[in-house]
């Protein structure tokens, strides 16, 4: 299959008119392949020090009209109280957007659709997310698509810089035993007041168990898990179910 159906082409389209969401194709992507989406999108702007384990994209035609970002949760504190004494195993949904113009209940679609990969591929027992109060989300989605409100994140401190909110955590993330370079650069800002520290509101947390249909993965074997975790140039093309179209 061509890499164009792939390929993030930065355009505005109008999809409002569209008679169904059924009409759009969810399907497992490598980071790369999402990256520039969500950095346009998503209200974070960004996707510094977000790992992934598991990326989706949503197409309408050749078109990316959404994308996700499943990873290991980054607040371990959190996650271990969710998740059974470590008995399950917990991916959090670390990003999920899409373009503004598109019909009501397409993100409740994609979701459900990845949900549906996820039940399926993998040995994923359950996932966190969190809607993030600061920026005027309450989780309204996430109700619609049953997950569960458990309860809210401590309230923290994030680094406002250039108009984004980052995490303290971005002050220490390494290339080896090297600090990033961007860290370096938010140090600075620091220190000459071109970034300040912002107080935000507690994030409401929200849980979903899945019930998975495999007790093991067998659609995808292991070298191609770990092409879609890596982000690796061309990965797409060496990804036997691509041919698919992602749904059931």
């Amino acid at each position: 299959m061509s890499q164009e159906m792939f390929v993030y082409k930065e355009k505005e389209i109008d999809l409002t008119h569209l008679p169904s969401v059924k009409v759009f194709v969810c399907k497992p992507v490598t980071r790369r392949m999402v990256a520039p989406f969500i950095e346009k999108w998503h209200y974070s702007g960004n996707m510094n020090g977000v790992r992934s384990d598991y990326c989706f994209g949503l197409y309408y035609q050749h078109n990316l009209i959404g994308a996700a970002v499943f990873a290991q949760p980054a607040t371990p504190g959190v996650a271990e109280a969710y998740n059974d004494n470590g008995n399950l195993n917990l991916t959090e949904l670390r990003r999920l957007c899409c373009i503004d113009k598109t019909p009501r209940n397409t993100e409740s679609y994609f979701i459900g659709q990845m949900l549906q990969w996820l039940r399926k591929n993998t040995i994923v027992d359950m996932i966190l997310s969190y809607a993030d109060r600061t920026h005027g989300h309450e989780g309204i989605i996430y109700k619609a698509t049953n997950f569960e409100l458990v309860g809210q994140s401590p309230a923290v401190d994030k680094i406002l810089y250039k108009g984004k909110l980052y995490h303290d955590k971005s002050l220490r993330t390494y290339y080896g035993d090297k600090l990033k370079p961007f860290s370096v650069r938010l140090a600075k800002a620091l220190e000459s007041g071109a970034a300040s520290w912002q107080s935000t509101k507690p994030k409401n947390i929200y849980i979903m168990k899945i019930r998975r249909k495999l007790k093991t993965p067998v659609n995808l074997t292991p070298r191609e898990t770990d092409l879609l975790r890596s982000g690796e140039r061309g990965a797409e093309d060496q990804i036997s179910m691509f041919a698919g179209d992602g749904s059931e």
